[in-house]
């Protein structure tokens, strides 16, 4: 049986409702794709403009929708990394589901649905050194404490046949 050489997301905009992506693109890599967006959404380069006159450009520049945005990319890029350490097989919907699920207004929820599409089909790989590294360790992890276990239950073996 051969292996798919690509996977699809559901993606609920209406303009493409499925995005065909790699096979091996995994929820880490829409987690690393979280913490960019976090990185280019954050409004920290408008702080030197702050006032709070509702006419002034601070205000026009939308900064609480652009904060809002951020806080959701940041929190979501780690609620999905810990959805992977307790499961390696969290999946690449589940993570996209995440990443783009925000209570906002529905400008938002847009910016938020287009940026996060546009960032899956933009991904370039900059980061799949760092991902397969977190996997392998979590592989790694896993087998230490199968290792952990099965010691522990033939332990108990040997004292309940010693009993």
């Amino acid at each position: 049986m051969t292996k798919a050489k690509t996977q699809q997301i559901e993606t609920s905009a209406y303009h493409e409702p499925t995005l065909t992506i790699p096979a091996d693109f995994t929820a880490l890599h829409i987690a690393s794709i979280c913490a960019e967006l976090y990185s280019c959404t954050a409004p920290t380069g408008l702080m030197d403009e702050f006032t709070i006159c509702e006419e002034g450009d601070f205000a026009m520049y939308n900064v609480h929708d652009q904060f809002d945005m951020a806080e959701h990319y940041f929190y979501t890029a780690f609620s999905i990394g810990e959805s992977v350490k307790r499961n390696p097989q969290y999946s690449v919907q589940e993570a996209y589901d995440a990443a783009i699920e925000i209570s906002a207004d529905t400008v938002v929820r847009e910016d938020v649905l287009s940026d996060v599409l546009l960032a899956i089909e933009n991904y370039k790989g900059k980061n799949d050194e760092f991902i397969q590294e977190d996997y392998a360790m979590l592989s790694e992890h896993a087998a230490e404490r199968k290792a952990w276990k099965i010691a522990e239950l033939e332990g108990e073996l040997a004292r309940f046949k010693a009993s």
